[in-house]
């Protein structure tokens, strides 16, 4: 006899265990540090870009959130990398100084000239020494690129450095693909648009800036945004997190946590689900919980009751999209298994 499956009981036990897992993460978000040499390896990586100051780090910051590791076009090219095609460069203030020599005009009086208006009668003279020059500091627009705008592949970025792409190591890589076009179906699910955000494409001129983002989830258009450089694993971790956004964070729900509490949730989503698959996001996890919450700091702020709530909104998040999930990949791989039966049969029929 076959036995009732029992829908609310493995909800229940699949909470207990997310909730377990959340748990455990939390205590390791409260201590996590990071490595001296992920920070020397971080740190050996800017050194090899341009120190600027104060007003074009914000000018950069302005142009393109997360940006870090920026260089001029001459810069990325003198490292062996070229500037990906369609990318919008970052505006800074750099310095132009500009040589001057005095001139005498007809009426005796002497004004300043730039030397690039110097006639060549001007010229013999300043190189024989006859006519003096002089170096006043201007400034003029230049044009840098972020590090993430180069063709320089993801293996050479540092541990440490913001949302770089990599690929996650997965226990079973032939079932990515089934995972993928599952969690995609939940997206369509929710009557949301799924778009991949490519500076070259002119469907993407009217949405928000990617900058340095793998993805977001915009309730005004109705739509996840991914980035296009997210490796096969990155889009199955970063649709979570955005379905964990659309579910949880809508302006109708009059959600009082931070942006930051908000994230956590969302990431969280994303652990669970993920880890459920056998992707392993979690040193990525960690790092980014940490960041937002301050090492779990604005969580320990929270009452009782509010951290009940913080926690119980991803599990059950979480819990559903797998049980959707899950009863896709079944479907699909029914679908798959009845093909290759099939094949088998006419295989066997044209062997005869």
């Amino acid at each position: 006899m076959t036995k009732k499956y029992d829908s609310e009981k493995w909800k229940k036990q699949k909470e207990e265990a997310m909730q377990k897992l959340t748990d455990d993460l939390m205590k390791e978000v409260h201590k996590y540090t990071e490595s001296p040499e992920d920070l020397l390896e971080f740190f050996d990586f800017f050194s090899k870009f341009h120190d600027y100051s104060a007003n074009n780090v914000m000018l950069i910051r302005s142009q393109r959130s997360g940006a870090l590791a920026v260089g001029s076009f001459i810069k990325f090219k003198e490292l062996g990398y070229s500037v990906k095609r369609g990318q919008k460069g970052i505006k800074i203030i750099v310095p132009k100084p500009v040589t001057l020599f005095d001139r005498k005009t007809s009426d005796g009086k002497i004004i300043p000239v730039n030397l690039k208006q110097a006639t060549p009668e001007e010229k013999e003279l300043i190189k024989n020494g006859e006519l003096k020059t002089s170096v006043k500091e201007a400034f003029g627009v230049g044009t840098v690129f972020d590090v993430l705008q180069t063709t320089m592949p993801k293996e050479e970025y540092p541990k440490l450095y913001p949302n770089r792409h990599q690929d996650f190591s997965v226990e079973n890589p032939k079932q990515l693909p089934l995972i993928e076009k599952a969690i995609k179906k939940q997206v369509a699910a929710k009557n949301l648009k799924l778009m991949t955000y490519n500076p070259t494409d002119p469907k993407c001129k009217d949405l928000p800036p990617m900058d340095n983002a793998k993805g977001y989830f915009s309730e005004e258009l109705n739509s996840i945004v991914l980035n296009a450089d997210n490796t096969p694993t990155e889009k199955v971790a970063v649709l979570a997190h955005e379905l964990g956004h659309a579910e949880l964070h809508k302006v109708a729900d009059k959600n009082d946590f931070s942006r930051g509490l908000k994230e956590l949730q969302a990431e969280m989503t994303s652990y669970l689900v993920t880890k459920h698959y056998g992707i392993d996001t979690k040193e990525e996890t960690l790092k980014y919980i940490a960041d937002w919450t301050e090492n779990g700091k604005k969580v320990d702020e929270l009452a009782d009751k509010e951290k009940l709530a913080l926690f119980n909104g991803p599990t059950k998040a979480a819990v559903n999209l797998i049980k959707a999930i899950d009863k896709d990949i079944d479907l699909e791989e029914k679908k798959l298994e009845k093909t290759r039966k099939l094949k088998r049969i006419q295989k066997a029929g044209l062997e005869r």
